[in-house]
């Protein structure tokens, strides 16, 4: 098994999240995206840091939605837009 697609570490008081799939500029894929949903919840329960970074590892942040990969959210239960929408929550 791989790396995870994204990780978290905090240390003196500061949190960071990281995308971590360089390979594929970070682009949102559902396993990337979940990871990144459970990476806040791990942070936002982190009492200790006061400043969060968000960040991606490689040469760029996010190349947004990767549209090969089978972006429509299913088991969100919504119509598309708001499928789409509900995609990017966790970074709102």
């Amino acid at each position: 098994m791989g790396e995870p697609a994204v990780l978290y570490e905090a240390a003196d008081r500061i949190g960071l999240i990281t995308l971590n799939r360089p390979d594929h500029r970070n682009a949102m894929t559902p396993e990337l995206l979940d990871a990144f949903s459970e990476a806040i919840d791990e942070a936002r329960g982190d009492g200790g840091i006061r400043c969060l970074i968000i960040t991606g590892k490689g040469k760029c942040f996010s190349a947004g939605a990767d549209l090969r990969s089978s972006m429509q959210r299913t088991d969100l239960g919504k119509p598309s837009r708001e499928a789409s929408f509900a995609m990017y929550e966790p970074f709102l």
